[in-house]
């Protein structure tokens, strides 16, 4: 038994919607990189849940927060937060949910997204991949994303607000491809079908 609580991604990813949507709020954005700076870990990191190590993505989410928030590259909470997320191998090395987030806002290439056609909801419920054979909650993730991932729709942040300094390379020298699985099972025919489709 414990307190159910989430992890920094929350408020960030209120953040980037709210400045997607072009509804920004400062008052209670600056409320919640106040929440944000209190979540941040020794080490310059966020956490993905109360007592563990620091986590890339959540991290890299939280930095681009804070700034759409207002705060300057030059922060020493940034600084700490730039050196762990270089230190783990940057933006390039975050999870997908994270590059699709930095995508929508100008932040991450979209062709380093998955492509998932919104067509697969004319897939028969009795052949593989029917979005009838997944979950409820799945369901409710997938479709959206499906028009999103088609769509790929942008509304950049601030010049202020970008994460260049958050590419381990430099951003002009990102490798925004998706990383190729090995072996020869049903994740290599993902794959090969999301590159085709693509």
């Amino acid at each position: 038994w414990g307190e159910l609580e989430s992890n920094t991604t929350m408020e960030a990813e209120y953040v980037f919607l709210m400045h997607f949507l072009g509804m920004p709020d400062k008052a209670r954005w600056r409320k919640i990189r106040n929440f944000i700076l209190s979540r941040q870990q020794a080490d310059g990191g966020w956490n993905l849940y109360y007592g563990a190590d620091s986590d890339l993505s959540t991290s890299c989410e939280s930095y681009l927060a804070l700034k759409l928030a207002g705060m300057s590259a030059d922060d020493p909470q940034l600084v700490r937060g730039r050196s762990f997320i270089l230190g783990k191998g940057g933006v390039e090395k975050s999870r997908v949910f994270t590059k699709i987030w930095f995508a929508l806002l100008g932040e991450w290439d979209w062709h380093g997204t998955p492509f998932l056609p919104p067509e697969m909801m004319l897939i028969p419920n009795r052949l593989p991949f029917s979005i009838y054979q997944f979950s409820m909650w799945s369901r409710a993730t997938i479709v959206p994303m499906s028009i999103l991932l088609s769509s790929r729709p942008t509304h950049p942040v601030p010049e202020e607000a970008a994460i260049d300094e958050l590419y381990l390379n430099g951003r002009e020298n990102a490798d925004s491809s998706l990383p190729a699985p090995g072996g020869l099972g049903i994740e290599r025919l993902m794959f090969a079908a999301d590159r085709l489709l693509a």
